[in-house]
């Protein structure tokens, strides 16, 4: 009777190979850009070497064939990556400003609905005449929709993009959204695949709804705004998020995969998945958080 030999697959070492020299590369700052992006542009090579492992695999010929497609498409992609403005293709972009005048405005809700690329908030300086100025650049295929409305005082807008998103080069968005610090805000943000940076210090976000998508997140939460209420959604990728010193905490933390790395010393725990800085109760300025770490885990120093 023949035995057949079951040879593994060595798509799999190599998809986790090409991914570890990646986060090795982008821990010691090679990669800038972010590391969920890369992955994104060139998810087609996976399906390329998994067809090639059907056609080929089965003899060991084929799958020496295989394994040499897949260490040069390795290196091709760490090639690529460190010198990006070497990329063969790309695709038209083009760049959108939005403004909205403070005038007639006494707060405002605002939601962020960014695809595959970076978002940064920060701060717009005291005196402009505008509670947002944003620049956000896309690939031409996108349309970014505004819905803004006033009423009674009252400011909603909404920022999105909609069209066909194209993965591939310089294909990523990139949002900067800054905001005047005297408007009160109640901020909602639904991130996509990419980088997410909300330093909110020093604006006046009295609420936080976030959601991070896929991608590194770094929160900077307000100060001296009262008592602020925030709700962070982990999704895929590392999430830290910095309290400014001296601001008092109530954080209500559900652990995921990567588990949750909070500051004993600022946040004692009271309590199951409880933690609470010692004078929260008599604070006016405070923070009122509550995250789930998703996958990869949550930083609170």
């Amino acid at each position: 009777m023949r035995v057949r030999q079951h040879r593994g697959s060595i798509i799999g070492p190599l998809i986790l190979i090409t991914i570890g020299v990646l986060f090795l590369l982008a821990n010691f700052g090679y990669i800038t850009t972010s590391f969920w992006l890369l992955l994104i542009q060139f998810w087609p090579l996976i399906l390329i070497l998994l067809g090639l492992e059907i056609l080929l695999g089965r003899s060991w010929q084929g799958q020496v064939i295989v394994l040499l497609v897949g260490i040069l498409a390795v290196g091709a992609i760490v090639w690529l990556t460190l010198n990006p403005g070497l990329m063969p293709f790309s695709v038209s972009a083009k760049t959108d400003s939005v403004s909205e005048t403070r005038d007639g405005v006494e707060s405002a809700n605002l939601s962020l609905n960014p695809g595959v690329g970076e978002l940064n908030v920060g701060r717009l300086d005291g005196s402009s005449a505008n509670w947002l100025e944003a620049t956000i650049s896309h690939p031409s295929s996108l349309t970014l929709t505004q819905d803004y409305q006033v009423t009674s005082g009252v400011a909603r807008l909404k920022l999105d993009t909609k069209g066909v998103q194209v993965f591939m080069g310089n294909a990523a968005e990139h949002w900067n959204v800054n905001l005047l610090p005297q408007t009160p805000i109640m901020l909602k943000v639904d991130a996509g695949v990419g980088g997410t940076k909300l330093d909110l210090n020093g604006l006046n976000v009295t609420q936080l709804d976030l959601n991070t998508g896929v991608g590194g997140t770094e929160v900077t939460m307000p100060s001296h705004a009262g008592t602020v209420t925030a709700t962070v959604d982990g999704g895929v990728g590392g999430l830290t998020i910095l309290i400014p010193q001296g601001e008092p905490a109530r954080i209500r933390s559900s652990t995921g995969v990567g588990g949750a790395n909070i500051n004993p010393a600022r946040f004692p725990r009271v309590g199951d998945n409880l933690f609470q800085s010692a004078d929260y109760e008599t604070a006016t300025d405070k923070i009122d958080l509550r995250v789930d770490a998703g996958v990869g885990g949550i930083t609170i120093p």
